[in-house]
């Protein structure tokens, strides 16, 4: 029970944190929502999703098939939803199975006061510390099932269990360990924000990280992503022309843009035990050494010869003195490592299709 109640806790200290922060615009009514819901001929699972993103939820063989095709094979019909569609209420008034799998912002009363109350729940908090942000307040508003979540200290295996980030990785995973066409030293596709750091926010890292290879070695750094033109706000007419000629925007094949570069920073959003996402893994397929700063306990998901890890360098010019030091065999054995990494079973636990089967065992089980 305490460890229930540490979850609960958990979940709605960060759902109020990150409430008072964030706030999301009203979107279209999704696409992938059926007109005419009919709930006398089958059972209904919902699944609560993010708003404005329907269109990239159903990748082939990841868990939202797999979740779709096993509820259906037991007779549900499988619907996505969001706050913002027409249908929400009447979904959450009448599905059988609701799985909330996002914020819920303008309707997060509603949620609770609407919810079928013969309805089995799940939360499953599938997002970091800086932007969890759960709908369900105390135990008492919805006939809580279980919930889901990466963090291992809150797992019981009774109501907790755990299921690893979202990695989007799928078996095979053919690395390219030949680094002739490699063009770029040092690369980072990854987003600029000015969030809350009191959750563990590392944008700064990311910002420090850049800031330094512009004033020091332009030449060897590109960088893409999100919120970078920020960074203009008090740099001077120097640092203004680098960034113009480093600063690459939008790459619409991030994979392939990583294959470019011997090494790549990957920064997670947030440092916390455990939270490990897709950054390093998308660094790993392209067959490019990351350079990783997160979860303290990153080694206890990938080997410490598959990445270089930034904690263990004192500042931006101890790394770069590394860098350039490693020799050519040196570098072709990170490219191995993570090659055998790639191909083995434990890649296989983190695949978005294990996912599914696990979401599937923890509520039909």
């Amino acid at each position: 029970m305490q460890k229930l109640k540490s979850a609960y806790i958990f979940l709605l200290a960060i759902w109020i944190l990150c409430h008072l922060v964030f706030s999301v615009p009203v979107s279209a009514q999704s696409s992938l929502i059926q007109e005419k819901i009919n709930f006398s001929n089958k059972k209904t699972a919902v699944l609560v999703w993010w708003p404005n993103l329907e269109k990239d939820f159903w990748i082939n063989g990841g868990w939202p098939q797999i979740l779709k095709d096993g509820f259906e094979k037991r007779g549900y019909q499988f619907i996505l939803t969001h706050e913002h569609s027409k249908d929400f209420e009447e979904l959450i008034s009448k599905s059988d199975t609701i799985i909330v799998a996002c914020p819920l912002f303008q309707k997060k009363y509603v949620f609770g006061s609407k919810v079928n109350p013969l309805s089995k729940v799940y939360i499953w908090a599938l997002e970091s510390p800086l932007n969890l942000h759960q709908p369900i307040q105390i135990p008492s508003v919805v006939p809580l099932k279980k919930i889901f979540t990466w963090r291992t200290d809150l797992v019981d295996n009774i109501t907790t269990f755990y299921i690893p980030v979202e990695t989007r990785l799928e078996q095979p995973v053919n690395i390219n360990t030949d680094p002739s066409n490699k063009q770029i030293f040092l690369i980072q596709i990854a987003g600029n924000h000015y969030k809350n750091s009191s959750v563990g926010a590392i944008y700064e890292k990311r910002r420090q990280a850049t800031l330094w290879w512009l004033k020091n070695h332009p030449d060897a750094y590109e960088f893409y992503g999100v919120g970078w033109t920020n960074l203009l706000k008090d740099a001077d007419k120097t640092l203004k022309k680098k960034f113009k000629s480093r600063y690459k925007g939008y790459t619409p094949d991030k994979i392939k843009t990583l294959s470019q570069a011997y090494y790549a920073l990957a920064f997670e959003n947030t440092r916390h035990p455990d939270y490990v996402s897709e950054k390093i893994y998308d660094v790993m397929k392209a067959g490019t050494v990351p350079i990783y700063l997160g979860a303290q306990n990153i080694e206890e998901f990938v080997p410490k010869d598959c990445f270089i890890n930034y904690a263990d360098f004192k500042n931006d010019e101890a790394l770069y003195e590394y860098l350039i030091s490693v020799t050519p065999t040196e570098y072709q054995n990170y490219l191995s490592c993570i090659q055998n990494f790639m191909a083995s079973d434990k890649i296989n636990l983190l695949t978005a299709r294990n996912t599914g089967i696990i979401l599937l065992k923890e509520i039909f089980e």
